[in-house]
């Protein structure tokens, strides 16, 4: 179902650009529990993340993962 809302949302105009948290969770480390000085690499992880998905380098489902899913 993921890959189908993710399809979806492509079509209706999203992009890897969407894909990100509030400028200040990249720039700023956590202040209090768990996460305390930790700044989120998004950047850095998305590829890969998109890659695990069977996704491009846009965010958008391949045509290969799109048909191994029966979605075309």
């Amino acid at each position: 179902i993921y890959n189908l809302e993710r399809r979806f949302n492509n079509l209706a105009g999203f992009t890897a650009g969407d894909d990100r948290l509030p400028s200040r969770c990249m720039t700023e480390p956590a202040n209090t529990g768990k996460a305390e000085g930790w700044v989120s690499r998004l950047d850095e992880m998305l590829p890969a993340y998109y890659q695990e998905r069977g996704w491009d380098q846009r965010g958008a489902p391949t045509d290969e993962t799109l048909k191994r899913l029966k979605l075309t």
